[in-house]
């Protein structure tokens, strides 16, 4: 079996039965956080939907990065209007 390098921080939990029980899962998807911050320092900006894009996760996954970033204050927002913001790296 050939391993691939997984860009993502990806976490599977849950329990598989048989018989009658129900299979649970939960699987979460992250951002691997140094190739975000890789991504914005070679931009020197970016928004929601190009973070997404170059990173290979959905809208929400790559706004809730850059939400808890800001939270951290690595990153501001410069720009943008109504939830399409731009955001580059704290100096």
């Amino acid at each position: 079996m050939n391993k691939q390098k997984n860009p993502h921080n990806t976490q599977i939990t849950g329990s598989i039965t048989n018989g009658s029980k129900d299979k649970q899962y939960a699987i979460r998807i992250s951002i691997n956080e140094e190739k975000a911050i890789n991504i914005i320092k070679k931009s020197n900006f970016i928004t929601t939907y190009e973070l997404s894009k170059q990173t290979n996760v959905k809208l929400s996954t790559a706004n809730q990065f850059l939400q808890k970033m800001l939270t951290k204050k690595l990153i501001k927002k410069i720009g943008g209007h109504s939830g399409h913001y731009v955001y580059t790296l704290q100096q």
